[in-house]
């Protein structure tokens, strides 16, 4: 498989949206720097502040399971599990492509 996109949503409780922001924070760069890494955000929801999203590009579906084996990707998932209001939910996307199409 080639490039893979991944959208991560975890949703903090309430009064724990800046420690979870906090920790969210503390894993950009060193993702960013994990091989096969093509873009990594994270976003917070102006309509509902206590809901973040990773926005993620990774070269490969190697890459990607690299990256959930790493430390500090580790450290982050069970961090994270304090903060939660609702379970983290994962979802991997890949790109649809153009076909041609025959034109007579």
């Amino acid at each position: 498989m080639s490039e893979v996109t991944v959208v991560g949503r975890v949703v903090a409780r309430v009064g724990k949206e800046a420690e979870l922001a906090q920790l969210l924070q503390s894993v950009i760069e060193p993702t960013r720097n994990e091989e096969g890494n093509l873009h990594y955000s994270i976003r917070q929801s102006i309509e509902t502040p206590e809901e973040f999203i990773a926005i993620e590009r990774w070269r490969h579906t190697d890459d990607l399971q690299r990256h959930f084996r790493s430390a500090h990707s580790r450290h982050l998932a069970a961090a994270v599990e304090d903060f939660l209001a609702e379970p983290i939910k994962i979802t991997t996307y890949r790109e649809l492509r153009v076909t041609p199409v025959d034109r007579v």
